[in-house]
């Protein structure tokens, strides 16, 4: 009997073995990368020396066409904080300009390095895409983004200590998970009409912000999407936000492991609202609108 499942097996076990080396990851002088199907890399960390940190146009003979996330953190290795990063002016992908990391073909800003000193930082206009963790621990005290900006990474600008001011543009419709979160200075808060959504977190732990007002667009609170603030006051709150989450706006005591409203929240917000009605069951002070915020 002719065993004809042999060479089909064969082929399989061959297919899948080079899908697996095509995926593996892998380093190269302190480079971490995988390995994409086309043979181009991904960086996607960094273990290597500290200091100048040249990035070559090819990770051990292949081509750097893209990168996941922020390469220079993770929770293990922090390198942000004694990297300066260089790329050839020529480099077919990345660019950095005044110590920020930028890809080039797809208009994201990925990383901060302390060679960025600017205390007030203004994103270029034509960036698309803020990576996730991008100015994670910066020591930026203002920021502005401009209205080509149209997507943000989850924990972006968290643990900024020093940011007190930010202006948000409504092309930015997802403030996504942890962006902002635990900004302790973070004071001013623009938001641009056009935000729907503040995901979960993402200015949670703002101990200093003290007021907001959230735009007409704004659908969706998500949980404890201004959890542990513990000096908010007014949040204005229009009638068109009609999703909020229980916990968007509590207090977290520690020791009994729990969270309770936040008693100096009051939300400025038409009596037939949506958010009124949540402020009822929950515990939260309300104030009516003056004319000109009616909705």
């Amino acid at each position: 009997m002719k065993k004809w499942w042999m060479p089909t097996l064969v082929v399989l076990v061959l297919a899948l073995t080079w899908c697996a080396a095509a995926g593996a990851e892998t380093t190269a002088d302190g480079f971490v990368y995988t390995l994409q199907a086309d043979g181009s890399a991904v960086w996607t960390g960094y273990t290597g020396p500290q200091g100048r940190v040249t990035i070559p146009a090819e990770l051990d003979g292949h081509p750097l066409t893209a990168v996941e996330g922020n390469p220079l953190y993770s929770e293990e290795h922090v390198r942000i904080w004694s990297c300066t990063l260089t790329v050839a002016p020529d480099h077919p992908y990345l660019a950095v300009l005044d110590g920020v990391l930028f890809g080039k073909t797809d208009r994201r800003l990925i990383s901060w390095t302390p060679a960025q000193k600017a205390a007030d930082y203004v994103v270029p206009d034509g960036i698309r895409v803020i990576g996730p963790h991008a100015f994670i621990f910066a020591g930026i005290r203002s920021l502005t983004l401009p209205d080509s900006v149209t997507e943000m990474g989850d924990f972006a600008f968290a643990y900024c200590e020093q940011l007190r001011s930010v202006a948000i543009p409504g092309s930015l419709r997802v403030i996504p998970s942890f962006a902002f979160a635990d900004d302790d200075a973070l004071r001013e808060i623009r938001l641009g009409l056009g935000v729907a959504l503040i995901d979960e977190g993402a200015f949670q732990s703002c101990r200093g912000l003290e007021r907001i007002e959230l735009p007409r667009s704004l659908e969706t609170l998500g949980y404890s999407a201004f959890g542990d603030c513990p000096k908010l006051g007014r949040v204005v709150i229009h009638r068109g936000t009609t999703t909020i989450a229980n916990d968007a706006f509590t207090l977290y005591d520690g020791e009994a492991f729990e969270t309770y409203p936040n008693p100096s929240v009051v939300l400025v917000t038409p009596s037939d609202s949506r958010a009124a009605r949540f402020a009822a069951g929950n515990g939260l002070k309300t104030e009516a609108p003056l004319d000109w915020l009616g909705d």
